[in-house]
Parts: C-alpha cells; sequence; structure tokens
C-alpha cells in the first residue's frame, strides 16, 4: 500500500518526519521531496503520485489550508475516492486550523498534542484497511485482467505478512498470472497446494499454458510431482535411462541431449518448486552439459528465485568459463541496479570468504559498471596478494584517477 504526503511547503519539517516514521512503519510513502526531480513537471508528476497512492494523508494546519496546491490536491483524491468506493484520505490534524467542509465528517489523526498518537492512528488507518486486496487488483481480478510483475510481488508481501486471505477464485487468477508472467510461480504453486486440488492445479497450468505439442503433458506430470527424486527418476526414464539410482547424474547420450533441449523448453515455462530444483539445486551441483542445461533454464524462466540461486552458484561454481556463462545470464536477465541488489545481499559473505573473491574477481570485467567497481575497491584492500594484484590489473587505465582519489596507488 503506498500513500501519499498532501501539505503545505510551510509545514515541509512535520511532513518529512511524518514520512520517514511511516516508511519505517513499513508503509511506503510518495513525498514529493523524495520523488520530483529537477525538470519533471509538477502537475504531472503529483497527478501521477496521487494516482498511484491508495491512501492520502491530508496534512491539516492554517497553512495548508491557504495552499491552493494542498487544496487541488485534496480534491483530486476526493475524486478518486468517490470514483473507487474506497476512503482513501486521511486527515491528519497538525494544528488548529478550520477542517475543509468535505472532511468535516471523516475521524482525523489528531497530532496537535502527542505526535506518537497521532502517528500510530495513521499506521492503525492504513494497515487495518490493508486486509483488502488493492482496488487496482480487485478492478484485474473481476475483469480478467492479467496482474502484473509489481502486482504479484505486492500480493506476495501481504499475504507473507498475514494481511489478506485469498479465495480460490483470486488464488487460481494469480496462479495463472505469475505463471504467463514468470514470477514468483514456485511461491504461489507450493501456496496453492494446499488450498487447490492436484487435479484443478494441473487443469489451471493447461488451460494457462495451452501447448499442443506432445513434449507439453511430459512436461506438466514431471513438473507437479512433489517428489524432486521421483521427478528425476520420470524424466530420465523420458530420456532412455533405466533409472539414476545412487551413481547421481550420468553422461547424456546425444539423442537424450536433444530430448532434454526440447523438453527443457516446456519445463522451464512450469518453474515449480520441483523443477527448480532440478535444473537448478541438482543441476548446478553437476558436471558438463549439466551446467548448460541449468544455465538455459534460467535463462527461459526468468524467475527471480531461480536468479537469486544464480547468483549464489557464482560466489561458489570452480570453473571459471561457467562463471562467466553464469554472469552472461545474469546480465542478460537482470537490468544494473537488480543485479547489484543481488550483489549487496551477498556482501557480508563476499567480504568474509576470500575464496569467494578470488571467484569473482576473474569475471569482474564482464559484471555491471556499479558492481564491477565496487568488488574492485573490495579486492584492492585484500589481505591475499593474488586477489590483490588480479584487482590491481583489471583497473582500466580512465578508472585509475577514481581510485587515486579513493587514497589508493598505482
Amino acid at each position: 500500500m503506498k500513500a501519499f504526503i498532501s501539505y503545505s511547503s510551510k509545514d515541509k519539517p512535520f511532513a518529512r518526519r511524518l514520512a520517514i516514521d511511516l516508511e519505517e512503519k513499513g508503509i511506503e510513502i510518495w513525498f514529493d521531496e523524495w520523488e520530483l526531480k529537477v525538470g519533471d513537471s509538477l502537475i504531472d508528476e503529483l497527478e501521477k503520485g496521487l494516482q498511484q497512492s491508495d491512501y492520502v494523508i491530508a496534512v491539516l494546519s492554517p497553512n495548508s489550508i491557504d495552499s491552493k496546491w494542498a487544496r487541488e490536491e485534496l480534491k483530486s483524491a476526493l475524486t478518486k475516492s468517490i470514483a473507487t468506493s474506497k476512503t482513501i484520505v486521511l486527515p491528519a490534524l497538525y494544528k488548529d486550523c478550520d477542517i475543509p467542509i468535505f472532511l468535516v465528517d471523516r475521524i482525523y489523526a489528531d497530532f496537535r498534542g502527542d505526535y506518537l498518537v497521532g502517528l500510530n492512528s495513521v499506521v492503525r488507518a492504513i494497515k487495518s484497511a490493508s486486509s483488502s486486496l488493492p482496488r487496482s487488483v480487485e478492478v484485474k481480478i473481476e475483469q480478467q485482467q492479467s496482474l502484473t510483475r509489481d502486482d504479484l510481488v505486492i500480493l506476495q508481501e501481504m499475504v507473507s505478512d498475514g494481511r489478506i486471505t485469498l479465495n480460490k477464485e483470486t488464488l487460481s487468477h494469480i496462479l495463472t498470472s505469475s505463471l504467463l508472467r514468470r514470477c514468483n510461480f514456485a511461491y504461489w504453486y507450493e501456496f496453492a497446494k494446499d488450498r487447490l486440488s492436484p487435479e484443478a492445479l494441473g487443469n489451471l497450468v493447461k488451460s494457462a499454458l495451452p501447448f499442443s505439442s506432445d513434449l507439453f503433458p511430459v512436461a506438466l506430470e514431471i513438473a507437479l510431482c512433489d517428489d524432486a527424486k521421483k521427478a528425476m527418476e520420470m524424466l530420465y526414464r523420458d530420456l532412455g535411462i533405466k533409472s539414476i539410482g545412487d551413481a547421481g547424474h550420468v553422461p547424456l547420450r546425444f539423442h537424450a541431449y536433444l530430448r532434454l533441449c526440447d523438453l527443457l523448453e516446456y519445463l522451464a515455462r512450469i518453474p515449480t518448486p520441483t523443477v527448480v530444483k532440478i535444473f537448478v539445486d541438482d543441476m548446478f551441483c553437476a558436471f558438463g552439459d549439466y551446467k548448460f542445461f541449468g544455465l538455459r533454464y534460467a535463462t527461459i524462466t526468468r524467475e527471480p528465485l531461480v536468479l537469486s540461486r544464480l547468483f549464489y552458484f557464482l560466489m561458489e561454481e570452480l570453473e571459471e568459463l561457467a562463471r562467466e556463462r553464469i554472469v552472461l545470464v545474469l546480465t542478460e536477465q537482470l537490468a544494473d541496479d537488480e543485479f547489484a541488489q543481488l550483489f549487496y545481499s551477498h556482501l557480508n559473505t563476499i567480504r568474509e570468504k576470500s575464496h569467494i573473491r578470488a571467484r569473482l574477481i576473474q569475471v569482474v570485467n564482464i559484471l555491471p559498471p556499479g558492481v564491477r567497481l565496487h568488488l574492485l575497491s573490495i579486492c584492492l584492500d585484500d589481505e591475499y596478494r593474488d586477489i590483490k594484484a588480479k584487482a590491481r590489473e583489471s583497473i582500466f587505465e580512465y578508472e585509475k584517477a577514481l581510485f587515486v582519489r579513493l587514497g589508493y596507488q598505482f
């Protein structure tokens, strides 16, 4: 849920404090000081902020009552409230003033005496109302429109926090959208297993992915098997291999290699936990061609969970060529800031373990620019000479001036 703070510029210190405190309480805030950039159209950006927000917190004071901008924001918010049948305007009484006539019938959060009392009132109002689906999601479900990746991420957070419960119709719609969008289908599948029958899950996948190839039913049977070892046995039988037993993966013959290439195209579009385990956790611990299939799977599915696991294998992979291939897949599938987010989520591990730094520095020159420079700065101070030496030789000439300003000498 996102809240827009409407206020007079003369009340900015109070509004800024409120925005920071609400963010710390887990509420996403649209605050003009954080959102507007030089060159932005003020009217367009304010209108966009209002449209994207589920709530408008109206800071009421003599200053806001006299402010033309604050009045216009409130009118726009009230229009949206009426149109969507949602109570989204939350009055926050900062100082005594004449409350606008269109807000007099609403209970306000009172900040005049105790700031924390007012803050807690706003938090309770938003979080209690957040127990229902966002209106934008409700409309899409009613109109049978596919949910976006952003919708799916928000819904996952709400379900994980226990803020909403889902009926079977809504859950089926979410599952279909996550399958089509390739966004955390493994999570939603696991969540749905206790709520939908195996037959209903199978029918849902079939209707969402109406492939006519004879490979699709084979892929579907493997993907919907909850036992990963049994699923692997099914896969090997289809490839003409009697049993994997306890020997692990066996070398692939040419016809099996081609068959798995074709089958993978369908399995990667049904990324259940079983499929993720087979193509990520199992195959990346194997050898040779199996690593290739794991990489190919990650390229097709684009699932956040899979790409996150791929970064883990990037840090642990022994073969430099395999590390290079992993980096190429990740940079192809992720924006630079998304790659950076994965890097920073493992930063403590990278700092603590020299063998990981030694592996990453070998592929530093094909990493996204921001991640590359950060890794170089870490390795230039490394306790191990070979890591430090590799970092120094990886720095381009035009970058040396930057590192000199940071205190390094060449």
